[in-house]
């Protein structure tokens, strides 16, 4: 179908039309949506990134950075320094939820 949806499956509920007391009408329907397991890979990384966001600090030199992961790095000293930096610099604050309008 797409890159994004698999399959989809519509259940329709039928009612007897109410001021004449016959024929079928249409009641209510259900549409049911399974999206591609590539779709549903790309939803829970982009998650966790997020998530890493949270957590994020701006270091001395002004650069905003993630907490390190180690298969980022290709030497163990280079880690330990990009660990080092990133428990030096300034937590960022969150912003604040807005409020809802009624």
């Amino acid at each position: 179908m797409s890159d994004v949806i698999d399959r989809y499956v519509v259940e329709k509920d039928f009612t007897v039309h109410a001021p004449t007391g016959r024929g079928r009408v249409l009641a209510d329907a259900k549409i049911i949506i399974r999206p591609t397991h590539a779709f549903s890979v790309e939803q829970i990384k982009t998650n966790v990134h997020e998530s890493r966001l949270d957590d994020a600090v701006i270091t001395e030199d002004g650069i905003v950075m993630l907490e390190p992961d180690r298969a980022s790095y290709p030497g163990f000293i280079d880690y330990e320094h990009a660990k080092q930096k990133f428990k030096s610099g300034q937590r960022l604050k969150k912003p604040s939820p807005k409020p809802h309008a009624l």
